[in-house]
């Protein structure tokens, strides 16, 4: 099979599963007191809470569907995520709210959110195995490149669904049923997914493993497998020397300004529209960034990445406040002299690209670290306990920080820490993986020399190999 086929399916699913995660979080204003009671604050903190119970849950998917991915082939597991995630966000768009059946109505929310987590846990690691373990040595960057791209592409999907549908049906007619539609929706995307990876065969580099013996049969093999200490040192390592700062960047560079900019009293619309166009703007940006990695490496352009997102979160933040329409951040018939939604967008856009410069290459960097024994959940597991757990709650932790302080940038404190944080690991512990023969990774005289060439200290290089 040809590899554009390949990626171009594997992509495809991968999209719709960000869309169905990220179309959620843009309904925020609209659905958060027809499924929770309370204070249109509080209702907005219970939503986002549910929100980040998504993302709390992505490392059990990992986890569960990681184990199953390396024993039983990435293929059969990304089409069972791709078909959880799907119906789960169409059932979304048949629930009751709080004014048909109470307060129970937050439950089913709840359930659904919490299968999502699941599903998303199984289908981005799978897609990178996958993706990666077709691509050869040198290009591993840019054959994952497009993969890279469909997370921002998919939050820019569900807000561009969000405004479309608003501004068609109008502020009534949305809130009262059109709501709905964004969710629907995904049922006929995965149907068109699912129709387009039907014919996928498994990846090469997996199935020379199995038959070589390299893969575990059952689960009691798998466990020794995964045991090994260098399994855990790495997926440690993937943590906090990079997932975790990417996390909270890519929330408070790509979900949080939403909340934040509502909180300014920017009618939604116009909030939809200063989001939208940065993030559409800076997508190419991540597949640049990928396809670069080939050429400099991934370490360096993933701790520049975090670093910049570190120095400039507050400054883009002030940026984003000193351009806000009202002077008390309430709606009113006069604006502000200095308003500028341009100017929002543009100094969101500056973040975005930070992420993009960090995010590029952490697909191919995650799969280079594992052998590919364990290469499914080591790579999943890194990535949702970094991205999900760490950073998943940044938009409740944040919020709930302003909100309770009193102060407009007191939650930024939260990700500028933890990008700090990671990239003061990043730069003592994190290593290079560019080049790295993918069979050779868990051989233990092979990985020593791998190890060797890489950027991390020295007695980080020993520790492995000895506990290989």
């Amino acid at each position: 099979m040809h590899i554009v086929t390949i990626i171009a399916a594997t992509c495809l699913g991968t999209l719709i599963e960000w869309y169905d995660f990220y179309v959620y979080l843009f309904l925020q204003s609209t659905l958060a007191t027809q499924f929770y009671t309370g204070t249109e604050s509080a209702a907005t903190i219970t939503w986002l809470a549910t929100y980040a119970i998504g993302f709390l849950f992505r490392p059990i998917g990992a986890i569960l569907f990681g184990w199953l991915g390396d024993i039983y082939g990435r293929k059969v597991i990304f089409m069972a995520t791709l078909l959880l995630m799907g119906l789960s966000t169409t059932l979304c768009g048949c629930l009751p709210t709080i004014s048909m059946v109470g307060s129970s109505a937050g439950a089913g929310l709840i359930v659904l959110r919490v299968i999502q987590g699941l599903a998303l846990g199984g289908e981005y690691a799978g897609a990178i195995s996958y993706i990666v373990e077709h691509a050869p040595i040198d290009q591993r960057g840019r054959y994952t490149s497009v993969l890279q791209v469909m997370a921002p592409l998919g939050l820019g999907l569900a807000l561009a669904m969000c405004l479309i549908f608003r501004v068609t049906l109008g502020t009534e007619k949305f809130v009262s049923f059109g709501w709905r539609i964004p969710f629907l929706i995904s049922f006929l995307l995965i149907l068109v997914s699912l129709y387009a990876r039907r014919k996928l065969l498994e990846s090469p580099i997996y199935t020379e493993a199995k038959e070589s013996g390299a893969v575990a049969k059952t689960t009691t093999q798998y466990l020794q497998m995964l045991s090994k200490p260098a399994n855990w040192l790495q997926i440690l390592l993937a943590i906090f020397g990079t997932c975790m700062g990417q996390g909270v960047l890519a929330q408070v560079s790509q979900a949080y300004p939403l909340t934040f900019v509502l909180s300014l009293g920017v009618p939604l619309i116009d909030a939809y529209k200063i989001l939208l166009v940065p993030v559409l703007i800076a997508c190419p940006f991540f597949a640049l960034f990928a396809f670069l990695s080939d050429r400099f490496g991934r370490r360096t352009l993933m701790i520049t990445g975090v670093a910049l997102g570190a120095i400039l979160t507050y400054p883009c933040y002030l940026g984003i406040y000193n351009y806000r329409p009202f002077e008390n951040n309430k709606p009113g018939p006069v604006y502000r002299d200095n308003h500028s939604p341009v100017m929002m967008s543009f100094c969101i856009w500056i973040l975005i690209m930070s992420a993009a410069i960090s995010y590029g290459p952490v697909a191919a960097f995650l799969a280079e670290l594992f052998p590919t024994s364990t290469r499914f959940i080591g790579t999943a597991t890194s990535y949702h306990l970094g991205f999900g757990v760490i950073g998943g709650i940044q938009g409740v932790v944040s919020a709930s920080i302003s909100a309770s302080t009193g102060s407009t940038f007191g939650g930024l404190f939260y990700p500028i820490g933890i990008m700090g944080l990671c990239t003061v690991v990043g730069l003592v512990f994190l290593p290079e993986t560019n080049m790295r023969d993918l069979r050779d990774i868990g051989s233990e005289e092979k990985h020593d020399v791998h190890l060797e060439k890489t950027s991390g200290p020295e007695f980080l290089t020993n520790n492995v190999t000895e506990a290989s």
